[in-house]
């Protein structure tokens, strides 16, 4: 279920990332939660009951991603911070701050990362660490020589630490509907949704189940059809090919006598150019 829960949460991030690209603080509490979730995942495949029947290299992957996911929420409020600098020209120290947070997850991180196998791509994180450190390095310099702000400690960040985490709802309630279903976590869960979910979800869900049904019982109906068309025809005993003569071994069903004019009137319609001919005659 944690796994099912990791998903659900990756793609709100994924959501609340494309309708709100600035809202880093909302990203940030989104990142946390997911951390902490793979951390639960991590805990429950580590049970003695669970354990034995897990691969070693997916533990390390699961606490890998715990605190790669956390690095992730310092760099959201690293640019949280950021708005505000470019807006008044203060929080530079703060921003400094985040970032050397975030690199210290992304070594800490580093360091299980050959054990999760093939689960991670290496090259990718190990550009991204070196990018990073270039990046606090040019930080510090611009710090240091112009703009002199004091770098806090970190229990010294003021920021709304409020978790957003993902919640499976009953199927049949939708934000902005039936609310009055909703207990008082949901509704405040709901209620940070409601700017990241579209209204018309929800319609296009139903549709989508509408058609798909629809589809469904249509290619049903034509396989029962068909099915029953070729039982039919099978119980007339007919040959596959009506140019066969008596005695040879094609026929659908135990072969049975023809009348000889049958097979004359067949031999004079394939002399007169057989189907074509029957074309004709059926345009005529």
């Amino acid at each position: 279920m944690s796994l099912f829960e990791n998903q659900g949460q990756l793609e709100i991030y994924a959501i609340a990332k494309e309708n709100n690209p600035k809202g880093f603080d909302l990203h940030a509490k989104i990142l946390s939660a997911t951390s902490e979730l793979y951390n639960k995942a991590r805990s429950l495949a580590d049970n003695p009951q669970t354990k034995r029947a897990t691969k070693d290299e997916y533990l390390y992957f699961l606490s890998n991603r715990a605190i790669f996911y956390r690095a992730l929420m310092f760099q959201d409020l690293r640019e949280n911070y950021k708005k505000k600098f470019d807006d008044i020209g203060d929080n530079y120290g703060e921003m400094l701050l985040l970032q050397g947070l975030f690199v210290q997850s992304l070594l800490e991180c580093e360091k299980t990362l050959k054990k999760c196998g093939n689960l991670v791509d290496i090259p990718a994180f190990e550009k991204m660490i070196e990018e990073e450190k270039t990046r606090g390095q040019d930080m510090e310099r611009l710090n240091s020589t112009v703009y002199h702000h004091r770098v806090p400690q970190p229990e010294e960040l003021t920021f709304d630490k409020k978790n957003l985490m993902a919640m499976a709802l009953p199927e049949d309630l939708y934000i902005g509907e039936n609310s009055d279903k909703l207990k008082s976590d949901e509704k405040a869960y709901c209620a940070d949704l409601e700017l990241l979910v579209p209204k018309q979800v929800k319609g296009m869900i139903d549709n989508y189940k509408t058609k798909m049904n629809e589809f469904i019982t249509k290619n049903l109906d034509l396989y029962e059809n068909e099915q029953t068309i070729q039982n039919f025809i099978q119980n007339l005993f007919l040959p596959k090919k009506l140019t066969l003569k008596p005695g040879e071994e094609d026929f659908s069903s135990p072969p049975s006598e023809f009348p000889p004019q049958l097979w004359q009137k067949i031999e004079q319609i394939q002399q007169m150019g057989g189907t074509e001919c029957l074309n004709l005659c059926l345009q005529d």
